[in-house]
Protein backbone atom coordinates (compact mmCIF):
# COMPACT_ATOMS: atom_id res chain seq x y z
CA UNK A 1 0.00 0.00 0.00
CA UNK A 2 1.53 3.57 -1.16
CA UNK A 3 1.86 5.87 1.40
CA UNK A 4 -0.86 8.60 -0.06
CA UNK A 5 -3.27 5.55 0.55
CA UNK A 6 -2.17 4.03 4.00
CA UNK A 7 -4.74 4.17 6.66
CA UNK A 8 -4.54 3.20 10.43
CA UNK A 9 -8.28 1.63 11.47
CA UNK A 10 -9.20 3.10 14.35
CA UNK A 11 -11.76 1.61 17.22
CA UNK A 12 -12.59 4.81 19.11
CA UNK A 13 -14.10 3.24 22.19
CA UNK A 14 -16.47 0.61 23.12
CA UNK A 15 -20.06 1.60 24.26
CA UNK A 16 -21.13 -1.21 27.06
CA UNK A 17 -25.00 -0.85 26.90
CA UNK A 18 -27.25 -3.90 28.48
CA UNK A 19 -24.49 -6.26 27.77
CA UNK A 20 -24.05 -5.40 24.54
CA UNK A 21 -20.79 -4.27 23.11
CA UNK A 22 -21.09 -1.51 19.64
CA UNK A 23 -17.74 -0.80 17.97
CA UNK A 24 -17.64 2.73 15.92
CA UNK A 25 -14.44 2.61 13.79
CA UNK A 26 -12.80 5.70 11.95
CA UNK A 27 -9.94 6.27 9.99
CA UNK A 28 -6.51 8.27 10.30
CA UNK A 29 -5.30 8.95 6.39
CA UNK A 30 -2.59 10.58 4.88
CA UNK A 31 -3.46 13.92 4.25
CA UNK A 32 -5.58 14.28 7.61
CA UNK A 33 -4.96 17.87 8.91
CA UNK A 34 -4.91 17.74 12.70
CA UNK A 35 -5.37 20.55 14.82
CA UNK A 36 -4.07 20.39 18.23
CA UNK A 37 -6.63 23.16 20.31
CA UNK A 38 -5.24 23.27 24.64
CA UNK A 39 -2.98 25.36 26.70
CA UNK A 40 0.77 26.02 27.25
CA UNK A 41 1.16 22.31 27.32
CA UNK A 42 -0.20 22.22 23.78
CA UNK A 43 1.60 25.19 22.76
CA UNK A 44 5.21 23.55 23.94
CA UNK A 45 3.95 20.45 22.49
CA UNK A 46 4.17 22.17 19.04
CA UNK A 47 7.53 24.10 19.52
CA UNK A 48 10.09 21.77 19.05
CA UNK A 49 10.76 17.92 17.58
CA UNK A 50 9.87 16.27 21.18
CA UNK A 51 6.97 18.00 21.49
CA UNK A 52 3.86 15.46 22.18
CA UNK A 53 2.01 17.47 18.95
CA UNK A 54 4.90 16.61 17.11
CA UNK A 55 5.78 13.57 18.28
CA UNK A 56 1.87 12.30 17.18
CA UNK A 57 2.70 13.81 13.36
CA UNK A 58 6.41 12.01 13.38
CA UNK A 59 5.01 9.03 15.29
CA UNK A 60 2.19 8.60 12.24
CA UNK A 61 4.70 8.97 9.59
CA UNK A 62 6.62 6.10 10.84
CA UNK A 63 3.69 3.92 9.96
CA UNK A 64 3.37 5.76 6.73
CA UNK A 65 0.57 7.92 7.48
CA UNK A 66 1.88 11.49 6.37
CA UNK A 67 -0.67 14.01 7.99
CA UNK A 68 -0.89 17.85 8.77
CA UNK A 69 -0.58 19.17 11.89
CA UNK A 70 -2.54 22.73 13.02
CA UNK A 71 -1.32 24.16 16.13
CA UNK A 72 -3.99 25.87 18.15
CA UNK A 73 -2.46 25.97 22.22
CA UNK A 74 -2.40 29.37 23.88
CA UNK A 75 -0.64 29.42 27.26
CA UNK A 76 -3.06 30.06 30.05
CA UNK A 77 -5.94 29.46 28.28
CA UNK A 78 -9.22 27.93 30.12
CA UNK A 79 -12.06 26.30 28.38
CA UNK A 80 -13.99 29.58 28.33
CA UNK A 81 -11.10 31.22 26.09
CA UNK A 82 -10.69 28.03 23.96
CA UNK A 83 -14.55 28.21 23.14
CA UNK A 84 -14.13 31.69 22.09
CA UNK A 85 -11.57 31.32 19.80
CA UNK A 86 -12.78 27.97 18.29
CA UNK A 87 -14.24 29.54 15.12
CA UNK A 88 -10.56 31.43 14.16
CA UNK A 89 -7.98 28.86 15.58
CA UNK A 90 -9.76 25.93 14.56
CA UNK A 91 -13.55 25.58 12.77
CA UNK A 92 -11.43 28.23 9.79
CA UNK A 93 -8.34 25.82 9.12
CA UNK A 94 -11.08 23.11 8.35
CA UNK A 95 -9.52 20.13 10.28
CA UNK A 96 -10.33 16.74 9.88
CA UNK A 97 -9.55 15.86 13.32
CA UNK A 98 -9.47 18.09 16.33
CA UNK A 99 -7.86 16.69 20.00
CA UNK A 100 -9.16 18.61 22.64
CA UNK A 101 -6.64 19.50 25.66
CA UNK A 102 -8.16 21.55 28.28
CA UNK A 103 -8.69 21.65 32.37
CA UNK A 104 -5.05 22.20 33.73
CA UNK A 105 -5.86 26.33 33.85
CA UNK A 106 -9.71 25.70 35.15
CA UNK A 107 -8.51 24.48 38.29
CA UNK A 108 -4.85 25.37 38.62
CA UNK A 109 -5.77 28.91 38.46
CA UNK A 110 -8.16 28.19 41.83
CA UNK A 111 -10.52 32.24 41.97
CA UNK A 112 -9.24 32.58 37.81
CA UNK A 113 -10.26 29.34 36.99
CA UNK A 114 -13.61 28.18 35.62
CA UNK A 115 -15.98 26.12 38.11
CA UNK A 116 -16.83 22.64 37.01
CA UNK A 117 -20.47 23.49 35.87
CA UNK A 118 -19.17 26.28 33.75
CA UNK A 119 -16.38 24.22 32.22
CA UNK A 120 -18.95 21.64 31.28
CA UNK A 121 -21.49 23.74 29.44
CA UNK A 122 -17.59 25.18 28.09
CA UNK A 123 -16.42 21.39 26.63
CA UNK A 124 -19.69 20.10 25.83
CA UNK A 125 -20.01 23.26 23.37
CA UNK A 126 -16.79 23.29 22.05
CA UNK A 127 -17.12 19.41 20.83
CA UNK A 128 -20.79 20.31 19.81
CA UNK A 129 -19.44 22.89 17.05
CA UNK A 130 -16.75 21.44 16.39
CA UNK A 131 -18.63 18.06 15.44
CA UNK A 132 -20.97 20.49 13.52
CA UNK A 133 -18.31 21.33 11.70
CA UNK A 134 -17.85 18.02 10.43
CA UNK A 135 -14.35 17.91 12.34
CA UNK A 136 -14.00 14.45 14.23
CA UNK A 137 -12.75 15.07 17.81
CA UNK A 138 -10.48 13.29 20.52
CA UNK A 139 -10.80 14.55 24.01
CA UNK A 140 -7.97 14.12 26.38
CA UNK A 141 -8.20 14.01 30.08
CA UNK A 142 -6.61 16.68 31.48
CA UNK A 143 -2.66 15.92 32.63
CA UNK A 144 -1.30 16.12 36.65
CA UNK A 145 -1.35 19.31 38.30
CA UNK A 146 2.20 18.37 40.13
CA UNK A 147 3.39 14.42 40.24
CA UNK A 148 1.29 13.38 42.90
CA UNK A 149 -2.07 12.19 42.71
CA UNK A 150 -3.29 13.26 46.20
CA UNK A 151 -2.80 16.85 46.75
CA UNK A 152 -5.67 19.30 46.62
CA UNK A 153 -5.47 20.19 42.55
CA UNK A 154 -5.38 16.60 41.20
CA UNK A 155 -7.96 15.44 44.14
CA UNK A 156 -10.43 18.63 42.58
CA UNK A 157 -9.17 17.96 38.91
CA UNK A 158 -10.69 14.20 39.13
CA UNK A 159 -14.10 15.28 39.18
CA UNK A 160 -13.28 17.20 35.59
CA UNK A 161 -11.76 14.58 33.98
CA UNK A 162 -14.89 12.16 34.92
CA UNK A 163 -16.89 14.38 33.04
CA UNK A 164 -14.36 14.39 30.04
CA UNK A 165 -14.64 10.51 29.85
CA UNK A 166 -18.52 10.45 29.94
CA UNK A 167 -18.64 13.28 27.39
CA UNK A 168 -16.61 11.01 25.12
CA UNK A 169 -18.82 7.80 25.17
CA UNK A 170 -21.83 10.90 24.90
CA UNK A 171 -20.40 12.43 21.70
CA UNK A 172 -19.23 9.57 20.56
CA UNK A 173 -15.75 10.84 20.60
CA UNK A 174 -11.89 9.25 20.47
CA UNK A 175 -10.84 9.50 24.09
CA UNK A 176 -7.15 9.27 25.20
CA UNK A 177 -6.73 8.88 28.98
CA UNK A 178 -3.78 10.38 29.49
CA UNK A 179 -3.78 11.90 32.96
CA UNK A 180 -4.77 7.92 33.93
CA UNK A 181 -1.38 7.23 31.81
CA UNK A 182 0.33 9.71 33.78
CA UNK A 183 -0.73 8.19 36.89
CA UNK A 184 0.41 4.76 36.23
CA UNK A 185 3.62 5.58 35.18
CA UNK A 186 4.86 7.72 37.63
CA UNK A 187 7.62 5.56 39.76
CA UNK A 188 6.83 5.20 43.57
CA UNK A 189 9.82 6.00 46.35
CA UNK A 190 12.01 3.23 46.85
CA UNK A 191 11.34 2.07 50.40
CA UNK A 192 13.56 4.31 52.61
CA UNK A 193 13.94 6.97 49.61
CA UNK A 194 12.73 10.14 48.94
CA UNK A 195 9.96 10.17 45.74
CA UNK A 196 11.54 12.12 42.56
CA UNK A 197 9.31 15.02 41.95
CA UNK A 198 10.34 15.90 38.29
CA UNK A 199 9.66 12.41 36.55
CA UNK A 200 7.60 13.31 33.51
CA UNK A 201 7.06 17.18 34.14
CA UNK A 202 9.84 20.06 33.83
CA UNK A 203 7.81 21.78 36.51
CA UNK A 204 5.22 19.79 37.79
CA UNK A 205 2.22 21.05 34.74
CA UNK A 206 4.59 21.51 31.23
CA UNK A 207 5.85 18.21 30.18
CA UNK A 208 9.41 17.21 30.13
CA UNK A 209 10.53 14.78 27.24
CA UNK A 210 9.49 11.80 29.10
CA UNK A 211 6.02 13.42 29.52
CA UNK A 212 5.28 14.29 26.13
CA UNK A 213 6.65 11.17 24.73
CA UNK A 214 3.76 9.77 27.52
CA UNK A 215 1.31 12.16 25.69
CA UNK A 216 2.46 11.05 21.86
CA UNK A 217 1.74 7.26 22.85
CA UNK A 218 -1.72 7.94 24.21
CA UNK A 219 -2.72 10.51 21.73
CA UNK A 220 -1.87 7.50 18.97
CA UNK A 221 -3.52 4.50 20.81
CA UNK A 222 -6.39 6.20 21.02
CA UNK A 223 -6.22 6.92 17.15
CA UNK A 224 -5.89 3.20 16.53
CA UNK A 225 -2.29 1.92 16.62
CA UNK A 226 -1.63 -1.09 17.99
CA UNK A 227 1.95 -2.12 20.11
CA UNK A 228 3.79 -2.82 16.77
CA UNK A 229 2.83 0.52 15.47
CA UNK A 230 3.54 2.59 18.38
CA UNK A 231 7.04 0.78 19.02
CA UNK A 232 7.44 1.86 15.40
CA UNK A 233 6.93 5.17 16.51
CA UNK A 234 8.99 5.02 19.87
CA UNK A 235 11.96 3.57 17.38
CA UNK A 236 11.72 6.68 15.21
CA UNK A 237 11.31 9.38 18.56
CA UNK A 238 14.29 7.93 20.36
CA UNK A 239 17.09 9.10 17.70
CA UNK A 240 15.89 11.72 16.34
CA UNK A 241 17.45 14.90 16.60
CA UNK A 242 16.52 17.38 19.18
CA UNK A 243 13.94 15.55 20.51
CA UNK A 244 15.34 16.17 24.45
CA UNK A 245 17.04 18.80 26.38
CA UNK A 246 18.70 18.89 29.59
CA UNK A 247 19.07 22.25 30.34
CA UNK A 248 22.36 24.29 29.77
CA UNK A 249 21.91 24.83 25.42
CA UNK A 250 22.03 20.51 25.71
CA UNK A 251 20.52 19.06 23.09
CA UNK A 252 20.05 15.17 23.24
CA UNK A 253 18.19 12.67 21.76
CA UNK A 254 14.99 11.40 23.10
CA UNK A 255 17.12 7.80 23.78
CA UNK A 256 20.16 9.25 25.66
CA UNK A 257 17.09 10.83 27.69
CA UNK A 258 15.60 8.31 28.50
CA UNK A 259 18.92 6.22 29.74
CA UNK A 260 19.30 9.77 31.91
CA UNK A 261 16.01 9.39 33.34
CA UNK A 262 16.83 5.44 34.22
CA UNK A 263 19.96 7.04 36.04
CA UNK A 264 18.55 9.51 37.76
CA UNK A 265 15.97 7.86 38.92
CA UNK A 266 18.25 5.26 40.94
CA UNK A 267 19.82 8.00 42.69
CA UNK A 268 16.34 9.61 43.49
CA UNK A 269 16.92 12.62 41.36
CA UNK A 270 15.01 14.31 38.48
CA UNK A 271 16.93 14.21 35.47
CA UNK A 272 18.21 18.12 35.75
CA UNK A 273 19.44 17.30 39.37
CA UNK A 274 20.97 13.89 38.18
CA UNK A 275 23.12 16.15 35.20
CA UNK A 276 23.71 19.19 37.76
CA UNK A 277 25.51 16.95 39.77
CA UNK A 278 27.50 14.71 37.31
CA UNK A 279 28.11 18.07 34.90
CA UNK A 280 29.28 19.72 38.66
CA UNK A 281 31.94 16.23 39.38
CA UNK A 282 33.09 17.13 35.56
CA UNK A 283 34.27 20.60 36.41
CA UNK A 284 35.22 19.27 39.48
CA UNK A 285 38.25 16.72 38.16
CA UNK A 286 39.04 19.32 35.19
CA UNK A 287 40.06 21.99 37.86
CA UNK A 288 41.42 19.38 40.03
CA UNK A 289 43.07 16.64 38.09
CA UNK A 290 43.93 13.71 40.10
CA UNK A 291 47.74 13.19 41.65
CA UNK A 292 49.45 9.73 42.14
CA UNK A 293 51.87 8.88 44.24
CA UNK A 294 53.40 5.50 44.59
CA UNK A 295 53.94 3.82 47.89
CA UNK A 296 53.65 0.17 48.72
CA UNK A 297 51.38 -1.41 51.27
CA UNK A 298 50.44 -5.22 51.94
CA UNK A 299 53.52 -6.22 50.00
CA UNK A 300 51.91 -4.85 46.79
CA UNK A 301 51.74 -1.08 44.43
CA UNK A 302 50.23 1.44 46.45
CA UNK A 303 48.27 4.45 44.34
CA UNK A 304 47.89 7.08 46.93
CA UNK A 305 45.14 9.22 45.31
CA UNK A 306 44.66 12.88 45.55
CA UNK A 307 41.11 13.64 43.44
CA UNK A 308 40.27 17.09 44.08
CA UNK A 309 39.52 17.59 47.80
CA UNK A 310 39.00 13.62 47.81
CA UNK A 311 41.49 10.80 48.95
CA UNK A 312 42.06 7.56 48.55
CA UNK A 313 44.28 4.77 47.72
CA UNK A 314 44.55 1.74 45.21
CA UNK A 315 46.50 -0.95 46.37
CA UNK A 316 47.26 -3.10 42.64
CA UNK A 317 46.47 -7.23 42.91
CA UNK A 318 50.17 -8.61 42.89
CA UNK A 319 48.55 -11.45 40.51
CA UNK A 320 45.70 -11.23 37.54
CA UNK A 321 42.55 -12.98 37.85
CA UNK A 322 41.98 -16.25 36.70
CA UNK A 323 39.41 -15.12 34.69
CA UNK A 324 40.69 -11.51 33.27
CA UNK A 325 38.50 -9.99 35.36
CA UNK A 326 39.35 -7.02 37.54
CA UNK A 327 37.48 -7.80 41.00
CA UNK A 328 38.23 -5.24 44.08
CA UNK A 329 37.31 -4.91 47.45
CA UNK A 330 36.37 -1.41 48.61
CA UNK A 331 37.45 -1.34 52.62
CA UNK A 332 35.76 1.17 55.45
CA UNK A 333 36.76 3.29 57.44
CA UNK A 334 39.35 4.29 56.10
CA UNK A 335 41.60 7.39 58.14
CA UNK A 336 45.05 7.56 55.84
CA UNK A 337 48.20 5.73 57.97
CA UNK A 338 45.62 4.50 60.38
CA UNK A 339 42.91 2.06 58.99
CA UNK A 340 43.04 -0.56 57.47
CA UNK A 341 45.76 -1.47 59.50
CA UNK A 342 48.11 -4.66 59.84
CA UNK A 343 45.27 -6.63 61.26
CA UNK A 344 43.94 -6.30 57.48
CA UNK A 345 46.84 -8.33 56.02
CA UNK A 346 46.16 -11.69 56.25
CA UNK A 347 42.69 -11.07 54.30
CA UNK A 348 44.24 -8.25 51.74
CA UNK A 349 47.30 -10.06 50.59
CA UNK A 350 45.04 -12.99 49.86
CA UNK A 351 42.64 -11.25 47.97
CA UNK A 352 45.73 -8.94 46.00
CA UNK A 353 47.16 -12.94 45.17
CA UNK A 354 44.32 -13.66 43.22
CA UNK A 355 43.41 -10.99 41.36
CA UNK A 356 41.95 -8.31 43.57
CA UNK A 357 42.42 -4.96 43.75
CA UNK A 358 42.20 -3.24 47.46
CA UNK A 359 40.85 0.68 47.65
CA UNK A 360 40.30 2.91 50.77
CA UNK A 361 38.52 6.46 50.64
CA UNK A 362 39.24 8.84 53.42
CA UNK A 363 36.04 10.84 54.63
CA UNK A 364 36.73 11.15 58.08
CA UNK A 365 34.03 10.48 61.07
CA UNK A 366 31.37 11.09 58.57
CA UNK A 367 28.85 7.85 59.75
CA UNK A 368 27.76 7.91 56.39
CA UNK A 369 26.57 10.93 56.09
CA UNK A 370 24.92 12.72 52.62
CA UNK A 371 28.31 14.36 51.50
CA UNK A 372 30.31 11.77 52.26
CA UNK A 373 28.10 9.33 49.99
CA UNK A 374 28.82 12.35 47.03
CA UNK A 375 32.60 11.75 47.89
CA UNK A 376 32.86 7.87 48.11
CA UNK A 377 30.36 7.98 44.48
CA UNK A 378 33.41 10.54 42.80
CA UNK A 379 35.85 7.89 43.81
CA UNK A 380 34.41 5.34 42.90
CA UNK A 381 33.79 6.70 38.95
CA UNK A 382 37.76 7.75 39.17
CA UNK A 383 38.91 4.38 39.80
CA UNK A 384 36.26 2.66 37.47
CA UNK A 385 37.32 4.91 34.53
CA UNK A 386 41.34 5.30 34.75
CA UNK A 387 42.07 1.76 36.33
CA UNK A 388 39.43 -0.27 34.76
CA UNK A 389 38.11 -1.84 37.68
CA UNK A 390 34.82 -3.93 37.72
CA UNK A 391 31.88 -1.81 37.87
CA UNK A 392 30.71 -3.96 40.72
CA UNK A 393 32.45 -3.73 44.06
CA UNK A 394 33.12 -6.01 47.13
CA UNK A 395 31.95 -3.54 49.89
CA UNK A 396 34.28 -4.71 52.98
CA UNK A 397 32.93 -2.30 56.01
CA UNK A 398 34.19 -2.53 59.61
CA UNK A 399 32.45 -1.17 62.70
CA UNK A 400 31.43 2.16 61.72
CA UNK A 401 32.08 1.61 57.56
CA UNK A 402 28.91 -0.20 58.30
CA UNK A 403 26.74 2.99 57.87
CA UNK A 404 29.23 4.52 55.84
CA UNK A 405 29.16 1.95 53.30
CA UNK A 406 25.19 0.95 53.79
CA UNK A 407 24.24 4.34 53.38
CA UNK A 408 25.99 4.61 49.76
CA UNK A 409 25.27 1.04 48.75
CA UNK A 410 21.65 1.36 49.07
CA UNK A 411 21.63 4.68 46.80
CA UNK A 412 23.85 2.97 44.44
CA UNK A 413 22.51 -1.00 44.16
CA UNK A 414 23.98 -1.59 40.72
CA UNK A 415 27.39 -0.90 41.65
CA UNK A 416 27.58 -3.21 44.98
CA UNK A 417 28.63 -6.63 44.13
CA UNK A 418 28.44 -8.18 47.94
CA UNK A 419 28.72 -6.48 51.27
CA UNK A 420 31.31 -8.24 53.78
CA UNK A 421 30.94 -6.87 57.15
CA UNK A 422 33.61 -7.27 60.17
CA UNK A 423 30.59 -6.30 63.52
CA UNK A 424 29.34 -3.61 61.39
CA UNK A 425 27.39 -0.53 62.61
CA UNK A 426 23.73 -0.86 61.34
CA UNK A 427 21.29 1.17 63.47
CA UNK A 428 23.22 4.94 64.16
CA UNK A 429 21.10 5.17 67.58
CA UNK A 430 22.46 1.93 68.53
CA UNK A 431 26.61 3.94 67.50
CA UNK A 432 27.25 6.80 67.75
CA UNK A 433 24.00 7.83 68.72
CA UNK A 434 21.90 10.42 67.35
CA UNK A 435 23.60 13.97 68.71
CA UNK A 436 27.17 12.47 67.14
CA UNK A 437 25.73 11.73 63.76
CA UNK A 438 23.70 14.70 63.57
CA UNK A 439 27.12 16.68 64.03
CA UNK A 440 28.62 14.70 61.30
CA UNK A 441 25.43 15.26 58.90
CA UNK A 442 25.26 18.86 59.33
CA UNK A 443 21.77 18.22 61.00
CA UNK A 444 20.23 19.03 64.22
CA UNK A 445 18.95 16.19 66.26
CA UNK A 446 15.41 16.73 66.24
CA UNK A 447 16.39 16.97 61.93
CA UNK A 448 17.51 13.82 61.96
CA UNK A 449 15.20 12.15 64.25
CA UNK A 450 12.23 13.46 61.81
CA UNK A 451 14.43 11.80 58.73
CA UNK A 452 15.90 8.80 60.46
CA UNK A 453 14.10 6.20 57.66
CA UNK A 454 16.65 8.38 55.08
CA UNK A 455 19.69 8.05 56.60
CA UNK A 456 19.67 4.70 59.30
CA UNK A 457 20.62 1.59 56.96
CA UNK A 458 18.31 -0.69 58.76
CA UNK A 459 15.72 1.14 57.78
CA UNK A 460 16.97 1.31 54.11
CA UNK A 461 17.74 -1.80 52.70
CA UNK A 462 14.62 -2.39 50.22
CA UNK A 463 17.13 -1.47 46.99
CA UNK A 464 19.83 -4.08 47.97
CA UNK A 465 17.17 -6.26 48.74
CA UNK A 466 15.41 -5.79 45.34
CA UNK A 467 19.01 -6.67 43.23
CA UNK A 468 19.65 -9.82 45.10
CA UNK A 469 23.15 -8.45 46.63
CA UNK A 470 24.34 -11.25 48.63
CA UNK A 471 25.63 -9.95 52.47
CA UNK A 472 27.86 -11.77 54.86
CA UNK A 473 27.96 -10.37 58.63
CA UNK A 474 30.96 -11.65 61.31
CA UNK A 475 30.11 -10.37 64.18
CA UNK A 476 30.33 -11.36 67.99
CA UNK A 477 27.84 -12.04 70.68
CA UNK A 478 29.56 -10.01 73.32
CA UNK A 479 29.99 -7.10 71.39
CA UNK A 480 29.44 -3.92 74.13
CA UNK A 481 30.21 -1.60 71.31
CA UNK A 482 28.35 -2.58 68.74
CA UNK A 483 25.73 -4.94 69.81
CA UNK A 484 24.93 -7.74 68.08
CA UNK A 485 21.01 -7.81 67.82
CA UNK A 486 20.56 -3.91 67.12
CA UNK A 487 22.71 -4.55 64.20
CA UNK A 488 23.91 -6.94 62.36
CA UNK A 489 21.09 -9.35 64.24
CA UNK A 490 18.01 -6.73 62.85
CA UNK A 491 19.87 -6.05 59.70
CA UNK A 492 20.20 -9.78 58.64
CA UNK A 493 16.97 -10.35 59.73
CA UNK A 494 15.01 -7.65 57.82
CA UNK A 495 16.80 -8.48 54.57
CA UNK A 496 16.33 -11.92 54.47
CA UNK A 497 12.47 -10.68 54.87
CA UNK A 498 12.63 -8.70 52.50
CA UNK A 499 14.12 -11.67 50.46
CA UNK A 500 17.38 -10.42 50.17
CA UNK A 501 20.07 -13.27 50.47
CA UNK A 502 22.15 -12.44 53.95
CA UNK A 503 23.68 -14.58 56.28
CA UNK A 504 25.17 -13.51 59.87
CA UNK A 505 28.01 -15.50 61.15
CA UNK A 506 28.10 -15.15 65.02
CA UNK A 507 31.66 -15.55 66.24
CA UNK A 508 30.19 -17.24 69.98
CA UNK A 509 32.22 -15.44 73.15
CA UNK A 510 34.05 -12.62 71.03
CA UNK A 511 33.32 -8.96 71.54
CA UNK A 512 34.44 -5.52 69.52
CA UNK A 513 38.17 -6.59 69.37
CA UNK A 514 40.42 -7.10 66.26
CA UNK A 515 40.81 -11.02 66.59
CA UNK A 516 41.88 -13.83 63.85
CA UNK A 517 38.06 -14.62 63.81
CA UNK A 518 36.97 -11.62 62.04
CA UNK A 519 40.53 -10.80 60.10
CA UNK A 520 41.52 -14.47 59.45
CA UNK A 521 38.12 -15.61 58.54
CA UNK A 522 38.34 -18.57 55.82
CA UNK A 523 34.31 -17.74 55.27
CA UNK A 524 34.76 -13.99 54.68
CA UNK A 525 37.74 -14.24 52.06
CA UNK A 526 35.56 -17.25 50.27
CA UNK A 527 32.84 -15.13 50.41
CA UNK A 528 34.35 -12.29 48.22
CA UNK A 529 36.59 -14.87 45.94
CA UNK A 530 33.40 -15.88 45.37
CA UNK A 531 31.01 -13.11 44.86
CA UNK A 532 34.05 -10.57 43.25
CA UNK A 533 32.99 -10.14 39.66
Amino acid sequence: MSPGRALVRVFTFCVLTGGLVQEVQAQVKTGDRIAFLGDSITEGGASHPGGYVQLVISGLAANDVEAEWIPAGISGHKSDQMLERLDRDVISKKPTWMTLSCGVNDVWHGANGVPLDAYQKNIRAIVEKAQAAGIQVMILTSTMIGEDAQNENNVKLASYNAFLRQLAAEKKCLLADLNADMQAAIRPAAAGGKQVELQLTSDGVHMGPLGDRLMARGILRAFGLGESQLQKANEAWLDAPGTAGVGAGLSLTLRQYEQLAALALRQGMSVGEFVSAEFGKTIEDLLSPASVQETTRYGSRCLELQIGDVQGFVILPTAPAADGSKPWVWYAPSYWKEYPNERMNWLFTRLLQRGFAVCGTSVGDSFGSPQSRKIYSRFYEHVVKEYGLSPQVCLLPQSRGGLMWYNWAVENPEKVACIGGIYPVCDLTSYPGLAATAAAYGMTEAALSAQLAQHNPIDRLAPLAQAKVPILHLHGDKDEVVPLERNSGLLIRRYQALGGPGELSVIRGKGHAELPEFFESEKLLAFFLRQGK
